[in-house]
Formats: C-alpha cells, sequence, structure tokens
C-alpha cells in the first residue's frame, strides 16, 4: 500500500509539473482550448453524438478569440492551397457543392451515386465504402475542407484511388501507413495501380483530423 501511494504521489507531481510547463508554453486559455478539442475529438471518434460536436465547437470558440491573428493566416493559407488545388487537374469535372457548419456522411449503409463532389464544413465526418458506389464516370474528384474533419474510406480492388491529405493537426493512417502530429502531408495511391478500372481522386486538408484508409 505504501508503495502505491508513492506511486500516486509521484504521478500527480509529473502531471503537475507537465501542466505548468505547458501552461508557461502556450498559457491558460489555449491550454483549456486544447483540453476542449482533445476531449471533442475523443468524443467526435468514439461516440459520435452531440456532446463531441459541443465540446469541439467550446475549444474553436476560446482559440480563435484569443488567437485571431493566428487562425487568419492559417485560413488564408487554407484558401491559398484550397485555389491552388482547384486549378490543378480533373479541372473538367462539373462539381456538385456541399456546405454546412456540420456534416456527417454515411455513404457505407447503402448504395450510393459517386459524383465530383466539393464539401466545404466547419466540422465534417464522412464514412464513404467506394464498394458500394455507382457512376458512369471514369474519373471523379472528391474534395473536403474544414476546421475538422474525421474521414474514413473504403477502398475495393477496382477502384483506382489517390488521395491528397494535408492537415494542420491530427493524424493519418493510409492503409497500414501513419502519419500524425503536425503538419502532415501524404499523397497515397492504392496498391492497384493502374488497375483498368474506375478512377477517384480525394484531395482534403483540415486544420485538425484524422484520415483513414481501409482496403477491401
Amino acid at each position: 500500500m505504501e508503495g502505491y501511494n508513492k506511486r500516486n504521489t509521484v504521478l500527480i507531481i509529473a502531471a503537475a509539473l507537465l501542466y505548468l510547463l505547458i501552461q508557461k508554453t502556450v498559457g491558460d486559455v489555449t491550454l483549456v482550448a486544447l483540453l476542449f478539442f482533445l476531449l471533442g475529438f475523443y468524443r467526435f471518434r468514439t461516440e459520435k453524438d452531440i456532446l463531441g460536436y459541443l465540446l469541439l465547437g467550446i475549444g474553436a470558440f476560446i482559440f480563435l478569440t484569443r488567437h485571431l491573428t493566428l487562425i487568419f493566416f492559417l485560413l488564408v493559407l487554407l484558401f491559398g492551397i484550397n485555389y491552388y488545388w482547384s486549378r490543378r487537374k480533373f479541372e473538367k469535372n462539373t462539381f456538385v457543392t456541399r456546405g454546412s457548419l456540420l456534416e456527417s456522411l454515411r455513404w457505407d449503409k447503402e448504395a450510393w451515386t459517386l459524383e465530383s463532389t466539393h464539401f466545404k464544413n466547419l466540422v465534417g465526418e464522412y464514412h464513404i465504402d467506394l464498394s458500394l458506389a455507382f457512376t458512369d464516370q471514369d474519373e471523379t474528384e472528391i474534395i473536403m475542407e474544414g476546421l475538422v474533419g474525421n474521414v474514413e474510406i473504403w477502398v475495393p480492388e477496382d477502384y483506382e484511388v489517390t488521395i491528397e491529405a494535408a492537415i494542420l493537426i491530427g493524424q493519418v493512417d493510409m492503409a497500414g501507413r501513419k502519419e500524425g502530429g503536425i503538419l502532415n502531408r501524404i499523397v497515397w495511391h492504392s496498391p492497384q495501380g493502374e488497375a483498368g478500372g474506375k478512377k477517384v481522386k480525394f484531395m482534403m486538408f483540415f486544420l485538425f483530423g484524422s484520415v483513414e484508409v481501409k482496403g477491401i
């Protein structure tokens, strides 16, 4: 029992020192915002209920009011990347634009129509199973952008898929290839390569996000 109490004391002291270090580095207000973000993102990934959105919103509000200059710079950078990407390949495609504060996309339950789409959402949750998609287009492009994004994509063998993801803070898991931290930029091609099937290109960028790609 005495050893257990000593261990708890050491953990409490270590946690207190870590808190003081972070507090001195980023400040109390930013620390509170980050805590709300972490709690909200965890809830968003596990429960996917309104509480996760609420915690993310509170964290975003606190962070925005504290770091307006930084947010303005990041938004300018985000729109710059968006403009650059939007003028690149697949300019011949006609896009369907979907924009909202909150987006919960469930293209993993039943058959759906695959078409070039541009998502613009503050907070977005996207679950996309390409094995359930049907399309008459040989090439399709899907663009996702927003403040917070959680993306899951299932890729069947008869699709040739390219994914370009840029996430300021978050993690990416491309069929086992994992990256995380700050300033994540990754380009992934499905192992099939030139499979001769339908071609789909995803381009996504979020300030805070998680992207996971799974093979079928």
